[in-house]
């Protein structure tokens, strides 16, 4: 079974590549939907997300719907 996954990506603080702002700010860089089986995979996409966006520097993933409270959302470096 899949289920609806949503991925954030940010970037580090202090660097606003879209924003420009100053200060102790990230932007957020990717937010997207997509359908993963299980925690595990949710997590590898994330960081392969976070590796593959220009300025990625840290994300999560939440996926409301898996019966794991535990592990159905998690942020990742």
């Amino acid at each position: 079974m899949k289920y609806q996954t949503t991925i954030r990506i940010w970037s580090d603080i202090g660097n606003t590549p879209i924003t420009n702002r100053d200060g102790a700010y990230c932007d957020e860089l990717l937010n997207i939907i997509v359908q993963c089986e299980t925690p595990e995979e949710a997590f590898d996409l994330t960081k392969k997300l976070i590796s593959e966006t220009n300025h990625g520097f840290s994300g999560h993933f939440a996926m409301p719907s898996h019966p794991n409270q535990n592990t159905r959302n998690r942020f990742v470096r």
